[in-house]
């Protein structure tokens, strides 16, 4: 159900990124998981063993960890994430698990209204347009809302040339997929997260 795609990083895994697509026009999008492999040391005779680990465990971590990193959520509101046991085709999962989906899009909405909520404390407060993220525009968006701080002029806006998802012409780095869109601004920055950012140009 979100609107852009979700990028889970897990470094020492193998695989060690997994992207659920971007959810277009209401509709759900889905990723299979499969198991992964991870490397563990055992002693200098020994060198390293592989491990299998679960998709269960792998999908679960990429839910988990992305709806705790965002910002404005709460029991009652978050991204409308979730996973099941089964691997199962966007059919299946509309067929077999209504009730996810609607309580998933109840808290997504919530989660938008929250966001929206918190950037209209910050634009009260001081009126900076760079207080606002690119996350709070795209929550006003889903809303369809219209606020002064929601800036949608074409010379202000472009598209993530990897993802596609609207963001500000002074971003650094898409919010949606983590990539570098001004790599020759980014080492002015420290930026703490999950995993490594991936360079697209550096314009």
């Amino acid at each position: 159900m979100i609107p852009f795609p979700v990028k889970g990083d897990k470094p020492g895994l193998q695989p060690p990124e997994y992207i659920v697509p971007a959810a277009r026009d209401g509709k759900h999008e889905i990723l299979v998981v499969k198991d992964g492999v991870r490397g563990i040391y055992l002693d200098h005779d020994r060198g390293s063993e592989s491990v299998r680990v679960d998709a269960d465990i792998i999908a679960r971590s990429i839910v988990e960890d992305y709806v705790k990193s965002q910002p404005a959520s709460d029991p009652t509101a978050g991204p409308g994430l979730f996973w099941v046991k089964e691997a199962l085709t966007k059919a299946e999962v509309a067929a077999r698990y209504p009730r996810k989906i609607a309580a998933a899009l109840k808290l997504q909405h919530n989660w938008w209204t929250n966001l929206v909520r918190l950037a209209d404390d910050l634009w009260t407060s001081n009126h900076k347009m760079a207080q606002i993220g690119d996350l709070d525009r795209e929550a006003c968006r889903q809303l369809a809302l219209k606020r002064d701080w929601l800036d949608d002029a074409p010379d202000s806006i472009m598209k993530c040339p990897v993802c596609t998802t609207l963001v500000s012409i002074e971003s650094i780095i898409c919010f949606a997929c983590h990539v570098v869109l001004k790599g020759d601004q980014l080492e002015k920055y420290e930026f703490f997260g999950g995993g490594p950012v991936q360079a697209v140009n550096s314009k």
